[in-house]
This record gives structure tokens, sequence and C-alpha cells, in this order.
């Protein structure tokens, strides 16, 4: 019995460990920075929240796949803006290399959806 809660304790911290480093290695990544500053300076956001005070990745909030110079990323952003905070669901293509968002949407605290302008 004893045997099985080790490999049980060795198993959770192993995945732990793996969603932990996919967080990282994603919220590190180049699209990611692409999404953040579409955040940073978007004036329909900074209308809806005020000023952008924290953006931070949602936990499995993301999907990232490329090869080569083309890809698609997709990220639930939480945002903390000055007068609420929202989700923004940001989706980006890589063509040539360079990482562009192709759709944006928020969703505030209070249920209320806007799409915005890429």
């Amino acid at each position: 019995m004893k045997r099985i809660s080790i490999v049980l304790v060795v198993a959770l911290a192993l995945l732990v460990a793996f969603f932990a480093s996919l967080y990282l290695i994603a919220s590190n990544s180049e699209p990611y920075e692409a999404a953040t500053e579409f955040v940073s300076e978007s004036p329909e956001l900074q209308a809806q929240l005020g000023d952008i005070m924290k953006t931070r990745l949602a936990i499995l909030g993301y999907t990232v796949s490329y090869e080569g110079p083309v890809g698609k990323a997709d990220f639930e952003m939480l945002v903390e803006g000055e007068k609420t905070n929202g989700s923004v669901f940001v989706s980006l293509n890589r063509k040539a290399g360079k990482w562009n968002v192709s759709h944006a949407s928020l969703a505030l605290v209070d249920g209320r959806l806007f799409e915005l302008a890429p």
C-alpha cells in the first residue's frame, strides 16, 4: 500500500512539473509576446478596461504550433484594468516568420462580450 502511495505522489509531481514547464514555455514564447503587445496597445481594450495594469496567461489557456515560418497560436489572457477585469482571447497566425493577430475578443467579468479589431 505504501509503495502505491509513493508511486502516485511521484506521478502527480511529474504531471504538475510537466504542465508547469509547458506554461512557462508558452508564457515566454514569441507569439505570447505578440499577444501581450496587442493587449497593451489596443485602444478598444483600454476603453473597456481602463489602463491595463497586469496581464497573465490563463492556466491551460493556450495552444501554439508552428513549423518553420508558418504557425498558429491561441491564448486566453487574464487582464486587469484600472476600471474592471476580463479575459482576452487572442488568435495569431505566423507567416514568413512573423506573428500577427488574426482574431481577438474580450469577455468582461460581468459577462459582456466584445469582438476586438486585430
